[in-house]
């Protein structure tokens, strides 16, 4: 993986984020859903929401502003792209990912830190589930660019 870029296709606990799968192609992301939520490392993420139609990603738990984005609207939103080299079962990859900064969709929903501790955010994390039950945790200072020099992307297409 380059340095600049970290390239996560499905996201996002404290903040809770859900993602999206691959469309038939394997080009881009299908209508497939998505759910992310913020909370302070001590609180669990809620569970009750609705079902998310394909296509969804949702932000939620300790957020000012909890909302459903749908693919098209992300495809909407300024994108970067990230160059990525990993290992899988398949052997070397390389790919370029295109989408939203992880951060910019998760401030819109305002995310609420305990401001009564010193770098309160620190204390937050988004944890993301993504189509196939995929998984990923992310501290918030990785994707706050005020604490971290690298993006994360919610990606909407590969290659």
């Amino acid at each position: 993986m380059n340095r600049g870029a970290a390239v996560a296709v499905f996201a996002a606990g404290g903040l809770l984020l859900a993602g999206c799968g691959q469309s038939d192609d394997g080009k881009g992301y299908q209508e497939g859903a998505a759910t992310a939520s913020t909370a302070p490392s001590t609180s669990a993420p809620a569970t009750s929401a609705a079902p998310l139609k394909p296509g969804e990603v949702r932000v939620a738990g300790e957020v000012g502003k909890p909302y459903t984005v749908t693919l098209a609207e992300l495809r909407k939103l300024p994108q970067t792209s990230a160059a990525v080299k990993f290992t899988s079962a398949k052997g070397e990859q390389e790919h370029t990912y295109q989408g939203v900064l992880l951060n910019d969709v998760l401030k819109t929903a305002e995310p609420r830190f305990d401001q009564g501790k010193k770098n309160g955010q620190l204390r937050g994390f988004v944890a993301a589930t993504g189509g196939g039950d995929y998984r990923a945790v992310f501290a918030w200072a990785e994707i706050d660019p005020a604490f971290a020099k690298s993006q994360v992307l919610l990606a909407v297409s590969e290659d």
